[in-house]
């Protein structure tokens, strides 16, 4: 691929080149076709050489797991992990909370295969351990 790119660039510019040594020895000669034909080519091996480059370059970032932090129920979004002794759970729905904003409750699903779903609730005071994803791994 990278002999190829660099072949279409020279060719490119030997065709360019050619047209204005032409034009100058037969004025009646048009030129332009030569040169559409030579600025084409020299583009299409300047891209395909910064294609193969960005290939070679752009390496997959290892995925990093979520940070975990420390929050109130009415601070869980969409998406968060809850950790415990039943396991993992995922976070499906907004919070909401009942009794005068004192407890707090929101939609889990469990993580592993068996993918329950249950509805989750704390005293609106207590902070919760979940792992929150950043947002371009949402």
């Amino acid at each position: 691929m990278r002999t190829f790119a660099w072949l279409c660039v020279i060719a490119g510019l030997l065709l360019a080149v050619a047209s204005f040594v032409l034009t100058a020895h037969a004025p009646t000669v048009n030129p332009y076709p030569s040169l559409v034909a030579g600025f084409c080519l020299t583009t299409l091996g300047v891209i395909v050489r910064a294609r193969a480059s960005n290939r070679r370059m752009s390496k997959p970032r290892p995925e990093e797991p979520p940070a975990e932090i420390r929050v109130l129920p009415t601070q869980l979004q969409i998406g968060d992990w809850l950790f415990d002794e039943t396991g993992e759970w995922k976070i499906i729905g907004r919070p909401f909370t009942t009794a005068g904003g004192k407890i707090t409750h929101a939609r889990v699903r469990k993580v592993s295969p068996s993918r329950l779903t249950d509805l989750r609730t704390w005293s609106a005071h207590e902070k919760i351990s979940v792992k929150r994803a950043t947002e371009e791994g949402k």
